[in-house]
């Protein structure tokens, strides 16, 4: 049965069709610019177009890493979830650790009820209520933390500033946990296989401080011309795993996520 994936081309939903499609799945995506690529469509949010898409494809799973006006995007997970609920299928939906921008002043769990202060926290907390609604069991939300990877625009901007020797701004009181494309695409995997559902933080289990991880990824990379300006605010915005169904071999630390990103 196929799978569409929504937002295709970006950082995680590029890993999540590469591991999907390389364990014999039918996979299918849809993005803004799709290029020459015959397994991808075009979808913008702010134009519509997912109901052709669906009628085209009539897949059994949709996975959404949608990114754009948060309006558009509700409506067209309104529109999926509705396809979804008609047909029987289930959706891995990407949320945020935002959703906790509210309460800072401590660590997250999945069984924790949410609270945002952003108008980005407030979306994803409104998406994910609707989807429950909609779809129940056959839902999946998975909460990153920051996401690094090897081509994440985050390593990218990091290499661009060493290049031209200019300033970051790094929080050295803020602690987080941190998350590669990898790794969700390989949680996104085995909640397909294993039919889970329910609220997921995909993330390291230890944290550490946004201006320490950054200056140790520096390191590990090489990148030494990188003038480091450090912001003394305080505050917390890691989501821990603590889902029992999700196996010690998919789990990550810190150093793991270095090892990966930077060799």
């Amino acid at each position: 049965m196929a799978v569409l994936i929504l937002g295709a081309s970006g950082l995680a939903g590029a890993c999540i069709r590469r591991r999907l499609s390389s364990a014999g799945e039918t996979v299918y995506g849809a993005c803004r610019h799709p290029g020459g690529d015959g397994g991808l469509r075009r979808l913008d949010v702010e134009e519509g177009g997912l109901e052709r898409i669906l009628e085209e494809i009539r897949p059994h799973t949709v996975i959404s890493c949608l990114r754009g006006d948060f309006a558009r995007q509700m409506e067209v997970h309104r529109i999926a979830a509705e396809d979804l609920s008609r047909r029987g299928g289930r959706m891995v939906y990407l949320s945020t650790a935002n959703v906790f921008d509210g309460e800072t002043d401590r660590s997250h769990y999945e069984t924790d009820a949410p609270w945002a202060e952003s108008g980005y926290g407030r979306f994803k907390i409104a998406c994910e209520r609707m989807l429950q609604e909609k779809l129940g069991e056959n839902l999946a939300i998975l909460r990153p933390p920051e996401i690094w990877g090897r081509n994440a625009p985050r390593l990218a901007d990091l290499r661009a500033a060493n290049r031209e020797g200019r300033p970051v701004r790094v929080y050295s009181g803020i602690r987080l946990n941190f998350t590669t494309d990898e790794q969700i695409a390989e949680w996104t995997a085995y909640i397909l296989e294993e039919g889970l559902h329910g609220i997921f933080h995909v993330g390291t289990r230890d944290e550490c401080a946004h201006g320490a991880f950054r200056i140790r990824l520096a390191e590990r990379a090489g990148l030494r011309n990188i003038r480091w300006e450090e912001d003394s605010s305080v505050g917390c915005q890691s989501v821990l795993p603590g889902r029992r169904e999700i196996p010690e071999a998919l789990q990550a630390t810190v150093d793991m996520v270095l090892r990966q990103v930077a060799g």
